[in-house]
């Protein structure tokens, strides 16, 4: 009978240790699916948690990398012509957590990104493919939707991990802009998903809209583009078209934020002249196929 009792517990503590085991690992593939199912969720919570202060000093650690590849053109004519573009728009966003700067990096290529804390950044290459300052600021506003919904700062959490984000939201940067210092550009110039382009595209009208801008600029800068990409471009023509995709499937979800009615309010016009500005940025930076 002792035997048989002792029988009956090993299989039971048998029995018990496979359940166990098959309940850890149960747990396990759960915690795996739930970090690649909920991953933006859960690092959107978590940048939320950053002091701004973190942002912005991963925004100067960016801007330091760019310097060391790039040059930004410093002439203050065209600077100030510029602010005439950006102040107005920035200025109507209803935010007091970032303050924006916009830099013109000397670039053919078609492009602009933004930089965690508010940092913009315009290629030359954009500013001139543009064809109206309502154009440069639909691309300003929606660069400054990603800063506003820290999709840089998102996208830099997920690739340096869950224990190392983890790590940014106790208040320890410096593993963070450690990484940053080490993969720089990978890191700053990495793909949007569709879904941060589309609530950038979003938030960007109602910025442009806000701030009483025909946002309708937008959505002509993605018609340009694509024009430009029938016309089969030039060398880093459609840079900001590869990097940004679904174009054709962006441009109808702004059309259908149009009036239905048609009628348009009066909107604020930008006080620059626009082909003086293009013709002096023309002057001082570098030419297309010439980079």
């Amino acid at each position: 009978m002792k035997n048989i009792l002792k029988r009956q517990r090993g299989f039971v503590l048998v029995a018990v240790s496979i359940a166990i085991a098959v309940g850890l690992i149960a747990a396990l593939i759960l915690g795996i699916y739930g970090l690649f199912r909920f991953k933006d969720p859960v690092m959107g919570f978590l940048a939320r948690q950053v002091p701004v202060e973190w942002e912005r000093q991963l925004g100067q650690s960016s801007l330091r990398q760019i310097l060391q590849r790039g040059r930004f053109v410093t002439d203050p004519d065209i600077r100030q012509m510029m602010t005439r573009i950006s102040d107005p728009v920035l200025n109507g966003i209803p935010q007091d957590r970032y303050e924006f700067s916009v830099y013109i990096l000397d670039d053919p290529a078609v492009n602009a990104f933004a930089l965690p804390g508010g940092p913009i950044v315009f290629n030359s290459g954009l500013l001139l493919a543009a064809q109206t300052p309502g154009q440069v600021a639909g691309v300003l506003a929606h660069e400054a939707a990603h800063v506003t919904l820290q999709h840089g700062l998102q996208q830099m959490m997920t690739s340096v991990g869950l224990f190392t984000a983890v790590q940014v939201v106790i208040g320890d940067a410096s593993a963070l802009v450690q990484i940053l210092a080490r993969q720089g550009m990978h890191l700053i110039t990495q793909k949007y998903s569709r879904d941060a382009e589309r609530d950038a595209d979003a938030l960007g009208w109602e910025y442009m809209t806000e701030a009483g801008f025909d946002p309708r600029g937008m959505l002509n800068f993605f018609e340009t583009l694509r024009r430009l990409e029938g016309q089969g471009g030039g060398d880093g023509v459609l840079s900001f078209l590869s990097t940004h995709p679904t174009t054709e499937d962006r441009i109808e979800r702004l059309r259908e934020q149009l009036p239905e009615s048609g009628r348009l309010p009066d909107y604020r016009r930008f006080d620059i002249d626009f082909t003086v500005f293009q013709e002096r940025l023309r002057r001082v930076t570098t030419p297309a196929g010439n980079g």
